[in-house]
């Protein structure tokens, strides 16, 4: 078999799957860790509200999924699913990241 080919063993699965719940929750520690400091120092008390931060986040989102379809090339319709589930990933995290530091 080619390493082209080769499976992921199941200890990298669960390592794969641990660095990224570590990045999860240490990325949302920043983004509270940033808010909270800034209301410490009296930072932009109003902000963007929950409506403009979703919409800028949906533009973010779009904008980000298309370069990354064009920059992956023919691997798109193969991706679908993975492309669709990081969208939708992609606006939760821009909205509340939007929504909190702004």
């Amino acid at each position: 078999m080619s390493d082209a080919r080769r499976e992921m063993d199941r200890k990298d699965k669960a390592t794969l799957k641990v660095i990224g719940i570590v990045v999860a929750v240490l990325s949302l520690l920043v983004l509270f860790g940033v808010r909270w400091v800034g209301g410490l120092i009296g930072m932009g008390s109003e902000g963007v509200g929950w409506q403009t931060a979703f919409v800028s986040a949906l533009i973010v989102s779009t904008v980000l999924v298309v370069v990354f379809a064009v920059a992956s090339g023919d691997g798109l319709i193969g991706e679908l699913p993975t492309v669709l589930a990081s969208f939708f990933l992609f606006i939760a995290f821009f909205t509340v990241s939007i929504a909190m530091i702004l």
